[in-house]
């Protein structure tokens, strides 16, 4: 499977310096992101995240950036729309994430049942046809 991996100062700051280099020299670069994303796959994803990739406190490794499917099929609608609105919504401090820092939805919150559903909905048109 091949993996998107932006490559803007803001993914590339959780990472050792070089990242962004090696990514342009392995990667097919994406055409509409004028240099700020490449194409790899995902056993060169996995060889650079881990010689790039800095140590956390308390030993966790850092995960940015986040690679991005290009399968089609790989995101349900709810999962899909919380990508693109989680960043979003931790930048506004909404009560709907856990408060970690991370963009996890609280169990039970409105916008984890909204997620739900959108997925149940996905779930259900893509198993009627």
């Amino acid at each position: 499977m091949n993996l998107v991996i932006p490559l803007t100062d803001h993914h590339v700051a959780a990472y050792k310096a070089g990242l962004a280099e090696e990514c342009r020299r392995l990667g097919k670069p994406v055409a509409a992101s004028s240099g700020g994303a490449v194409i790899l796959t995902d056993a060169q994803w996995a060889d650079v995240h881990a010689r790039f990739a800095i140590k956390a406190e308390g030993g966790r490794q850092n995960a940015e950036p986040r690679p991005v499917s290009l399968q089609p099929s790989a995101l349900k609608l709810g999962d899909a729309m919380h990508r693109l609105a989680g960043p979003i919504g931790r930048a506004l401090g909404w009560p709907c994430l856990k408060g970690d820092g991370s963009t996890d939805l609280k169990p039970g919150s409105p916008c984890d049942k909204l997620r739900s559903a959108l997925n149940n909905l996905t779930t259900k048109n893509t198993n009627d046809q």
